[in-house]
C-alpha cells in the first residue's frame, strides 16, 4: 500500500496496530477462555440457534478445535507453522477449504496455488532465494471453481495441493471442506459470512490468522463490525488468535513453499 507522506504512512500503521490489537487474543490466553466457555451448555445452545442449528460437523467435535480458513489446505510455510504453533495443546487441529471458490490470478493466495513460490536455498545476505514453479495455466483456467481446475498433466489442481498435504502436513493437521456451509451461510457477502464464522469462534474452535499490512481497512470495515456483533449477542469476544510469521526465514512471501516440494511437482510430471 503506498502513502503519499510520512504522516499518512504513520496514520496508517497505528490503524493497523490498533486493529489487530481489538481483534487478537494470546493464544495462551485462547485456549483458557474456551475451556471456561465450554462448561455454560446455554450459550453453546445460543449460538446453535443463531446458525440455524446448523455447526459443521469438524466444529462439533469432543473438543474445540484450532482452525485454520484458506482457499485450500496446502502445505505452504504458513500453514506448516501453524501446526507446529498449536500442537502443544493438544487439540484437532482443523484447515478449513472452500473448493468450490473462484480462481482468480488477482489473488495472491489462489494464483501461488498456481504458480507456486519455492524456496531454493538463501542469498549471500540471507534473503530467501524462490523459484516459481507453473504447474496450470492460469489464463485458461481463469474463472473456474477450484475442484474444476486442471493442471498442465491433467489432473487436479484440489488433489494434487491434498496429495502435497498429506505428504508434508503433520498427520494431526485434518482439513474440511466447508464449500456447502459457505453457500448457506453468506457466500458472495463477507459481512454475512464473517459474522457467521465468527460465531463459531465464541465456543466451537479457536482460529489463527494473521492479517497483513495492507488489510487494515479489510479488518476495519469487515472483521472488526463482525467481532463487535457477534461480543454484543453473546457477551464474549471471538477467539482469533495471531498466527506466528516466519521472521528469522526472511522470507518475501509466507505463503511459499520448502525446497521438498519441488520433488513432489516434479513426481507429478508437472517439471
Amino acid at each position: 500500500m503506498k502513502h503519499k507522506n510520512y504522516f499518512s504512512r504513520l496514520m496508517y500503521g497505528a490503524k493497523y496496530n490498533y486493529l489487530r490489537h481489538k481483534i487478537h487474543t494470546s493464544l495462551d490466553d485462547a485456549v483458557h477462555q474456551i475451556n471456561v466457555r465450554r462448561r455454560d451448555f446455554g450459550l453453546i445452545k445460543e449460538i446453535e440457534a443463531f446458525l440455524g442449528n446448523d455447526i459443521p460437523e469438524h466444529f462439533k467435535l469432543q473438543k474445540p478445535i484450532f482452525y485454520l480458513s484458506r482457499h485450500l489446505a496446502t502445505p505452504d510455510y504458513e500453514t506448516l507453522l501453524f501446526a507446529r504453533q498449536v500442537k502443544p495443546y493438544n487439540l484437532p487441529v482443523i484447515i478449513g477449504e472452500d473448493t468450490t471458490d473462484i480462481l482468480n490470478s488477482r489473488n495472491a493466495l489462489k494464483r501461488n496455488l498456481m504458480k507456486m513460490p519455492v524456496m531454493t536455498g538463501h542469498s549471500k545476505d540471507g534473503s530467501a532465494i524462490m523459484q516459481h514453479h507453473r504447474i496450470g495455466d492460469l489464463n485458461e483456467q481463469q474463472g473456474k471453481r477450484l475442484d474444476e481446475v486442471t493442471l498442465l498433466n491433467g489432473g487436479s489442481l484440489v488433489e494434487f495441493h491434498h496429495a502435497l498435504g498429506d505428504k508434508l502436513l503433520p498427520k494431526y493437521v485434518m482439513r474440511a471442506d466447508e464449500s456447502m456451509w459457505v453457500s448457506k451461510h453468506g457466500r458472495g457477502k463477507l459481512s454475512e459470512i464473517y459474522e457467521n464464522i465468527l460465531a463459531l469462534l465464541i465456543t466451537h474452535g479457536i482460529m489463527l490468522e494473521f492479517y497483513e499490512y495492507d488489510e487494515a481497512d479489510f479488518i476495519q470495515e469487515i472483521v472488526l463490525p463482525a467481532f463487535k456483533k457477534n461480543k454484543a449477542r453473546f457477551g464474549y469476544s471471538p477467539l482469533i488468535a495471531p498466527l506466528q510469521q516466519p521472521q528469522l526465514m526472511n522470507l518475501q512471501d509466507v505463503n511459499s513453499y520448502p525446497k521438498s516440494v519441488r520433488l513432489h511437482i516434479e513426481q507429478a510430471g508437472l517439471l
